[in-house]
């Protein structure tokens, strides 16, 4: 296959340019991090996960 199809080249678009002033691999563990505590905390909520979420979360502006 010859280069990136339509929807890869969005991706590295999209990710390039959301949160300019953090390394990418530290968005992208945030964003691994951050998704992981969202489907736990919706199958057994804890609230040191929560608050581990919202740190992370707070790091970013909106």
């Amino acid at each position: 296959m010859h280069g990136m199809i339509n929807h890869e080249k969005a991706f590295v678009k999209l990710f390039s340019q959301t949160a300019r002033y953090h390394h990418r691999f530290k968005v992208f563990e945030d964003f691994i991090c951050c998704s992981v505590i969202a489907l736990e905390n919706r199958l057994c909520f804890s609230e040191a996960r929560e608050q581990k979420y919202l740190r992370i979360v707070r790091g970013y502006e909106k």
